[in-house]
């Protein structure tokens, strides 16, 4: 570990193992994400998946409230 830096756990995937694209073609119904953000994701930062995993969050919440 470098020094002066804590070990941060890395960001998980959203991913849920549901194949499948909202009718609109607009993102992965399992996950929430848009497909260019599961493209981007591999080569994503920490700090860039913890935005794409709060930002699918907020699409799951508003496409199933409750949940």
């Amino acid at each position: 570990m470098a020094q002066g830096r804590a070990m941060v756990d890395p960001v998980p995937s959203p991913c849920r193992n549901v194949c499948r694209v909202s009718a609109d073609g607009a993102l992965c119904e399992g996950g929430g994400r848009t497909l260019d953000e599961i493209g981007r994701w591999a080569a994503a930062s920490e700090r860039e998946r913890r935005a794409i995993v709060a930002a699918a969050a907020a699409r799951l919440s508003q496409v199933r409230p409750g949940r």
